[in-house]
């Protein structure tokens, strides 16, 4: 027989529904107990794999009491998003968002880099409340794509971001590539952006060149124009 497992959406709803009974609080006996709510409010959009393993595992000790689950299913459900969540990042790595009309939330466990990168950011703000940054609808891939750089498990919260409505409706700012002739090459240079170079590393490995000294990539001309169609919506190439 088939095991049923929730799907990261229905966890989701599980979640706010018992964030939603309020603060850890002895005397109603209901709602998270106190060290589930402070990880699980911190628990948005977009979740890293290690996040959802871990959100599916705490609401395994509440699938009878409060959910009205099926406990088996509910640890079927840990047991596999678990086997899925294996790679190099835990949890305290991840990062959430929770998209907005008035900005995006960006929520991770306090990490003082991952700070930094927010506090560089224009019109960043501090929402007291849920005790986490808010940016600017326009700066939310970029700002993952930074929080990359420094260690942060962003690829889910990115794929979610790239395709939410809200992000569509408004101009994103694209990132410079700058391009120079080099014979049967062309010399790529911009700032790090995982998905432009996630489309440059589909290229076959023979037909790209990658130059540490000063930082650029070279690939086959015969590329040039194929990547600038996949890229068209994030990138702007410029020659030099």
């Amino acid at each position: 027989m088939e095991k049923q497992i929730l799907t990261v959406e229905e966890l989701l709803v599980l979640n706010e529904m018992m964030l939603g009974r309020g603060m850890p609080n002895q005397e109603d006996g209901v709602g998270y107990n106190k060290a589930d709510y402070g990880a699980c409010s911190n628990y948005w959009y977009g979740l890293s794999d290690t996040q959802v393993a871990d959100l599916a595992k705490r609401l395994v000790k509440y699938s009878k009491t409060q959910l009205n689950l099926d406990k088996q299913m509910m640890m079927d459900t840990a047991e596999y998003y678990d086997m899925k969540a294996t790679g190099e990042f835990d949890r305290t790595d991840g990062v959430s968002i929770n998209i907005t009309g008035n900005g995006t939330l960006i929520s991770f466990k306090y990490n003082q880099t991952f700070v930094a990168v927010i506090k560089a950011q224009p019109q960043r703000q501090y929402d007291p409340e849920n005790k986490q940054w808010i940016v600017p609808n326009d700066r939310v891939i970029p700002v993952l794509n930074e929080l990359w750089t420094v260690g942060a498990d962003v690829s889910n919260a990115l794929a979610y971001a790239s395709n939410h409505p809200l992000l569509k409706e408004v101009a994103i700012e694209k990132e410079e590539v700058l391009t120079k002739d080099d014979g049967d090459w062309v010399l790529l240079k911009f700032k790090y952006n995982k998905n432009i170079l996630d489309v440059i590393k589909l290229v076959d490995r023979k037909d790209r060149q990658w130059n540490p000294d000063y930082n650029f990539w070279a690939v086959k001309k015969c590329h040039l124009e194929s990547l600038r169609n996949s890229l068209e919506d994030i990138a702007e190439f410029k020659v030099v």
